[in-house]
């Protein structure tokens, strides 16, 4: 009698926990589901954002006054972005994304004349040193992005080492190559 006690308590248990499983799956698929409005809102805000890229790790200007803040930070960030074939490329403007702090590097927001030209220059790029350049990512893309990064590094940690992690349209994904 005793161990059909205990046996019925494990299998309470372990219902539960399927239970729980299955609210969590059914609460990350509600999270999935947009609202039209909110697909809307996200297609306008990643349209007003083609134009732009974003450069990493570029020091602050020396400068003290601002407009020759802005000047050496622009004409710094071509010279690592752009250095040949600046004629067919129309730079608007340079701006420095955040508040100042000493500590930290703030990102670089560049502003091209149409969405292509920024394209062609995040194609064009060559990494060099420690900067690193981008789209300019709503704040969806960029927690996508990040929780696929973060997958991938805990299945590499997790033993898969036949994963790759490529990019496609600037967002990551997780592939098993076909010749490994």
């Amino acid at each position: 009698m005793n161990s059909l006690k205990s046996e019925i308590d494990i299998l309470k248990s372990e219902l539960l926990e399927i239970k729980k499983r299955q609210n969590q799956a059914i609460d990350h698929d509600s999270d999935k589901k947009l609202s039209e409005d909110e697909i809307i809102a996200e297609v306008e805000d990643r349209n007003r954002r083609a134009a732009n890229l974003i450069l990493f790790n570029l020091p602050e200007s020396t400068e003290t006054i601002s407009d020759q803040r802005k000047e050496d930070d622009t004409s710094r960030c071509l010279s690592i972005v752009l250095p040949t074939n600046k004629d067919n490329v129309s730079v608007l403007s340079c701006l420095r994304l955040g508040k100042y702090n000493s500590d930290k590097l703030r990102p670089l927001k560049m502003t091209f004349a149409n969405a292509q030209q920024a394209l062609d220059v995040l194609k064009s790029y060559k990494r060099k040193d420690n900067f690193y350049l981008n789209r300019d990512l709503t704040p969806r893309q960029q927690n996508s992005s990040y929780l696929i990064r973060s997958e991938f590094k805990r299945r590499k940690q997790q033993g898969e080492h036949d994963i790759q992690l490529r990019y496609y349209n600037g967002m990551p994904k997780i592939i098993v190559p076909k010749n490994m």
